[in-house]
């Protein structure tokens, strides 16, 4: 399995406690995973201070990636196969891709849609064998959060069950990415387009380590009221009184 689709997973989750009589691991805090898109090639991106990389591009040199990393697609790929080759670990995809490209490997998947999608396609992506979805918003990336993002954000996560990515600017607040937990997003993207950015995705890393992120929100599941009629109590027949 993808290992950048399991880190998505497992991030707000921490890590399961064993069961039995071993000691138990200090169980990690859940945080938000990042992942860098980046469009060129840096010096020392080897020590990315992020949980995975996303690439535009077949990189020349993939050892030179820290792991996971996965490709951005463009239409039909023909390369993607010789990504698969050179460890590519996820691939992020619309939906006019062919779902045959996926049928021989087990590369992570997620799907880009748009945050104003159909609530009914919204709510067929549950059906899908995808692992996440990132979501587009009218603004992107989201560079401060508005109550109109928190209602999307709200409407997609009653919709569908698939890990939530946003893309996000690379100076987003810690108020922001605590609401943005609250509403059960699980992963942000962020740009990599200079070496200043490098230094700033490692203060937001940092930025993120140092949040105190509450439980998350539990929904409670809608009942079902049946209408009751109220009937007068009939009385007793004299002779039985």
């Amino acid at each position: 399995m993808s290992q950048f689709i399991k880190k998505l997973n497992t991030a707000s989750e921490g890590n399961p406690q064993p069961v039995g009589f071993r000691t138990a691991a200090p169980r990690e805090l859940p945080r938000i995973i990042i992942a860098a898109e980046i469009s060129k090639e840096f010096n020392n991106i080897k020590n990315l201070a992020a949980d995975g990389i996303i690439l535009n591009a077949v990189p020349a040199r993939p050892e030179k990636l820290p792991s996971p990393w996965g490709i951005r697609l463009t239409g039909e790929e023909t390369n993607l196969r010789k990504a698969i080759e050179n460890g590519c670990d996820f691939a992020i995809f619309t939906d006019k891709t062919s779902e045959s490209i996926f049928q021989e490997n087990t590369l992570g998947r997620i799907l880009i849609l748009d945050a104003l999608a159909e609530s009914s396609y919204l709510r067929a992506t549950s059906e899908t064998p995808i692992n996440a979805v990132l979501l587009n918003f009218e603004e992107s990336p989201i560079k401060k959060l508005t109550w109109r993002h928190m209602i999307l954000l709200k409407r997609v996560t009653s919709l569908t069950n698939k890990p939530l990515i946003v893309p996000v600017d690379i100076k987003i607040s810690a108020k922001d990415i605590a609401d943005l937990w609250m509403a059960n997003v699980s992963g942000i993207v962020v740009q990599i387009a200079s070496q200043e950015d490098i230094s700033k995705l490692a203060d937001l890393n940092k930025l993120i380590g140092e949040i105190n992120l509450p439980p998350r929100r539990k929904e409670l599941s809608p009942r079902v009221t049946l209408p009751q009629q109220n009937y007068p109590e009939e009385e007793e027949p004299e002779e039985h009184r």
